[in-house]
């Protein structure tokens, strides 16, 4: 950057500046923000573009003293600003171009919109004001830095030093910013239960038959397909498993047969897209609103099956089971194993923040190794969020309603490793509060059972002594190590 650097450059790059983060700021907030592609993505970075552009111009027109902070808080004013302009800009657009407007299903005219204009601004900050305020600052920020170097040409042996500096900027900006995207709350509206059971046996199967056919076709693990066992008709109960988040539905094949032989139809459940054939956990990356149709479906065909439901999930299928027993007033008992409502080691608050976060991040992908076959190598943070997110529903909700399913059975490893038990315990206590009929059992330290305490391929499991307890517990009988 040199003195010459002109107003109509700089006015410029602000625009860009400003419209660029104005875009990732909508595409980190996806699963929040209405995006209907280009008709919602052109106003946005308009908008910032916009509001930045003429806010530098003006500026520099004034012969404002520019500093880092400054342009910091000169960006913060931007992102408040900016999305009153992008309502402007957006009815403008849908008007002419004789659209409804999404978040009103239907067309307004631009008198409407700007009587509008004063409720949505509030709308907005209340929403998404101080993510976009985070942003703006940020890019403001590294736009000032750049303006105040722009002004004084350092001497050779100082550069090193001032691009340390701006490294250092630009690390706290983007600390500051994650810190702010973390308690932006993610949103659960849309993953209530929609039930709609399915009566009669063969029309269950042929449902059945539909999903995993439709699973063959997708790039998995030939195993981790949709699972059935059926005695060739409707029995008094069937059993639905939910699976682990880097698992699939192999993991409960010899569990699944100890039931049928008990006299058990099964259903074992796949999360959406698991498990890729290459196991790269870069394609790990289910969303809260996939997980709903699934387990809404596997209950539903779990009634054309048996005449009382039973559920059992692990880890993060706990999580997805919690959700039955809150949303599902339609099934007997619920078997939460070592259920994922939050990482090991973190209270509840910080959980949340990781949870609104990691929904909103780019995915990014651990490798690793597994001696499971047919397992995830390795984790991703989208799978993580997302499965937290769908957690959330029944964790929110355990603290003003009653759960609708008939009892549950809360079962945690002493020593997990994985899953937070403080916050499992603490929804077991928000329902029984409730009222609901809850009880627990704990694998106690001194066992060395793993997370996974259901997967015959994990090292330190122990499926003889296991088993035989899980099956006591969805039966309804106490049952007490070591007497199997």
């Amino acid at each position: 950057m040199t003195r010459n650097f002109t107003l109509r450059n700089w006015t410029l790059l602000a625009g860009i500046s400003f419209g660029l983060g104005g875009e990732i700021l909508l595409w980190l907030l996806i699963g929040g923000a209405p995006n209907h592609g280009l008709w919602m993505s052109l106003p946005v970075v308009l908008a910032y573009a916009v509001t930045g552009a003429f806010t530098w111009w003006y500026l520099i027109r004034r012969n404002f003293e520019f500093s880092v902070w400054r342009a910091i808080v000169i960006g913060l004013i931007v992102g408040l600003m900016a999305p009153s302009v992008f309502w402007l800009l957006s009815t403008t657009l849908y008007f002419f171009a004789r659209k409804e407007f999404p978040v009103f299903d239907r067309r307004i005219n631009l008198l409407e919109a700007l009587l509008l204009l004063p409720q949505v601004t509030l709308v907005a900050w209340e929403t998404l004001g101080w993510a976009s305020a985070a942003m703006s600052a940020f890019v403001s920020g590294v736009l000032g830095y750049l303006k105040v170097r722009s002004l004084r040409e350092p001497p050779a042996a100082t550069r090193s030093v001032r691009i340390l500096h701006l490294l250092g900027i630009l690390l706290v900006m983007t600390g500051l910013f994650m810190l702010i995207m973390g308690f932006i709350p993610t949103p659960t509206s849309g993953l209530q239960a929609q039930p709609h059971p399915v009566d009669d046996y063969a029309t269950a199967i042929a449902q059945l038959e539909k999903i995993q056919a439709h699973d063959l076709t997708q790039n998995i693990v030939e195993v981790c397909k949709t699972q059935w066992l059926t005695h060739e008709d409707k029995t008094e109960k069937v059993i639905v498993f939910f699976h682990g988040l880097s698992n699939c539905p192999a993991q409960f094949d010899p569990l699944a047969q100890k039931f049928y032989e008990l006299g058990y139809n099964v259903i074992i459940a796949r999360f959406p897209d698991h498990v890729d054939i290459s196991r790269s956990p870069r394609y790990m990356t289910p969303t809260a609103e996939a997980f709903r149709p699934m387990a809404d479906s596997a209950i539903d065909l779990a009634h054309g099956l048996g005449e009382q439901v039973y559920v059992l999930g692990l880890s993060a299928g706990g999580g997805v089971a919690a959700w039955v027993a809150q949303e599902r007033s339609d099934v007997e008992r619920v078997v939460l194993v070592a259920p994922f409502f939050g990482l090991v080691g973190l209270p509840s608050g910080p959980n949340q923040w990781v949870t609104n976060l990691l929904t909103r991040l780019p995915n990014i992908w651990f490798p690793g190794t597994s001696p499971v076959p047919y397992q995830y190598l390795g984790t991703a943070t989208t799978g993580i969020g997302e499965s937290m997110r769908f957690a959330q529903v029944p964790r929110q909700a355990a603290a003003q309603s009653p759960i609708r399913v008939g009892s549950v059975v809360l079962v945690t490893v002493e020593n997990d490793s994985v899953v937070s038990n403080q916050m499992a315990h603490r929804v077991l206590a928000q329902w029984k509060a409730n009222g609901a009929n809850v009880e627990e059992f704990v694998f106690p330290a001194e066992l060395g059972l793993p997370h996974d305490v259901v997967d015959i391929h994990q090292a330190k499991g122990n499926p003889e002594l296991v088993y035989p307890i899980l099956i006591d517990l969805v039966e309804g009988r106490a049952p007490v190590i070591g007497s199997h």
